[in-house]
């Protein structure tokens, strides 16, 4: 299992939202895709253009009261030390980049009405989900208007309709094991004599 799953969790949902849109058009194109909308030059990435777009655009850890940072696993000769699952909170902006705005609705809308049917994906309920992920949740995000033009002046972009999604509890590296302590035994106790 790959120790990172970011970039699963992130294509699987830019893979399922041009499914949904190609079964929508019934046609083959490439209608949503996972990318920035703005170069690092600051221009406007043409392969973006009458797209929706998904972006990471914020990363949050969720810190699980009570627990620790490694488990510990006894054997009779040693100890093997794994680092505890890694619970985040991935935030999606959906774009519907689209130079015709009407266009830009109706791509944005059937996107919001595909996450409002799968709010919670799971194995049982797609078979794609990568191996490195144990479930998906998703979660519309209210933004006030001074978050909103602060987050698309971060991004360098002009405003376009858009959602904001938290993609939630994602499980990282799972057993990543940090190290193995061995030459351990079990104390012999001796009972008085």
């Amino acid at each position: 299992m790959e120790p990172w799953n970011m970039y699963d969790a992130v294509h699987f949902i830019g893979n399922e939202i041009n499914t949904e849109l190609r079964r929508y058009y019934s046609d083959s194109n490439e209608r949503a895709l996972v990318s920035r909308l703005v170069e690092p030059d600051g221009s406007v990435s043409p392969k973006v253009i009458n797209k929706i777009v998904i972006s990471l655009v914020n990363v949050e850890q969720i810190s699980v009261h009570g627990r620790s940072p490694v488990s510990v696993a006894m054997t009779d000769t040693s100890a093997i030390v794994h680092s505890s699952p890694l619970h985040l909170n991935l935030f999606l902006l959906v774009t519907a980049s689209f130079t015709d705005y009407a266009e830009a609705l109706k791509n944005l809308s059937i996107c919001a009405a595909f996450f409002q049917s799968r709010k919670e994906i799971t194995r049982d309920s797609y078979a794609t989900l990568p191996d490195s992920i144990e479930k998906l949740d998703m979660q519309l995000e209210d933004m006030t208007l001074n978050e909103l033009n602060n987050l698309w002046g971060m991004m360098g972009g002009k405003h376009h309709p858009s959602l904001y999604y938290k993609l939630r509890i994602i499980t990282l590296d799972r057993a990543r094991l940090i190290r193995e302590v061995s030459g351990i035994s079990n104390p012999s106790v001796e009972v008085g004599s």
